[in-house]
C-alpha cells in the first residue's frame, strides 16, 4: 500500500484500494478525523482508547498499547491514516480474516478479531471480577483524561509565560 494520509485524495486512495466507493472513503476519513482530536494525522493512545470506547470495546491501557502495536507500521506508538486503512481493508493477496466461521473484509474485521480474543480470555471471570475490571478501566480512563487536561494547561501556561517574557525583552 502506498503511503496514504488523511489528505490523500479519493483518487489516490482508490489507486490502492480500488474496490472502495467514494462514500466508503469519505466515511473512513470522517471517522479517522472524528477521533484525531489534535488533528496531527495519527491516533495516539488516548485517541485510540476513545475510539474503542465509542465502539463499545473499552480496553485497559496495556491492551490498547498491544492493539496499537499490532497495527502501527512506523513504530511511533500511534496509528496514522495509512495504518488505519490497512487495518480496515486487507490488501489483495493477503489472507482474509476469519471471524466465528465467516470470511470477511469488513472495516472492523481486525478489531473484531482482537475483541473476540479478549472475550474468550474473559469468559472465566466472575461477574464481580468483571465489574472490578470495568471500574478499574473507568478509573484509568478518568486519570488519563485528567492527565491530558493537566498537560494542556501546563502547555498553555508555558505559552502565556513565553508571551509575557517577550513583552519584557
Amino acid at each position: 500500500m502506498s503511503h496514504l494520509t488523511i489528505d490523500s485524495t479519493v483518487e489516490e486512495i482508490r489507486k490502492t484500494l480500488s474496490y472502495l466507493t467514494k462514500a466508503q472513503i469519505d466515511e473512513c476519513k470522517k471517522n479517522f478525523k472524528k477521533f484525531d482530536e489534535n488533528a496531527d494525522g495519527s491516533l495516539n493512545l488516548f485517541e485510540v482508547k476513545q475510539m474503542l470506547e465509542a465502539l463499545g470495546q473499552s480496553k485497559t491501557h496495556v491492551e490498547t498499547i498491544n492493539w496499537i502495536k499490532k497495527i502501527d507500521s512506523t513504530g511511533t506508538g500511534s496509528i496514522n491514516f495509512n495504518d488505519f486503512m490497512k487495518a480496515c481493508f486487507p490488501q489483495s493477496g493477503e489472507p482474509p480474516i476469519v471471524l466465528t466461521g465467516r470470511v470477511t473484509k469488513s472495516s472492523l474485521a481486525k478489531p473484531a478479531m482482537f475483541f473476540e480474543e479478549q472475550i474468550q480470555q474473559n469468559k472465566g471471570l466472575s461477574k464481580e471480577d468483571l465489574e472490578k475490571r470495568i471500574k478499574n478501566e473507568a478509573m484509568v480512563r478518568k486519570e488519563e483524561r485528567e492527565e491530558k487536561k493537566k498537560q494542556k494547561e501546563k502547555e498553555e501556561s508555558k505559552s502565556r509565560f513565553a508571551d509575557r517574557k517577550k513583552a519584557f525583552q
